[in-house]
């Protein structure tokens, strides 16, 4: 497989009609096609979690897949949080507030807090 393939998936109607007929995902539409990058990442990261909690920057670059070495992947981290945090973010995914350390990061969404 290459990166430019393209791969459907099908959902069943019984799957479908849980979550509604447009919503399957628990993934805000904004977080896939709003972003780029390790903000797109990031988005579709944190729309699966339902509280903050500590995680390792070290771990997060792992889990990202991003090909630089951490330092980079700080600094492209630190831009994202930023890009998230925009007032014109869809309440979904926007960032109200982090805390970044140099080895963890905490990311509060808008959303757990209203």
């Amino acid at each position: 497989m290459k990166g430019s393939d393209v791969i459907a998936f099908r959902v069943q109607d019984s799957m479908a009609n849980l979550f509604g007929p447009q919503d399957w995902s628990a993934v805000h539409e904004s977080a896939i096609h709003g972003f780029s990058g390790v903000a797109a990442w990031l988005a579709n990261f944190y729309s699966t979690h339902a509280k903050p909690y500590p995680l390792q920057v070290k771990d997060l670059w792992r889990y990202s897949g991003v090909v630089c070495d951490l330092r980079e992947f700080r600094r492209r981290l630190k831009g994202a949080l930023a890009q998230l945090m925009a007032p014109d973010v869809a309440a979904a995914v926007r960032i109200a507030e982090y805390e970044l350390s140099s080895q963890h990061l905490v990311v509060k969404l808008y959303r757990w807090s209203t």
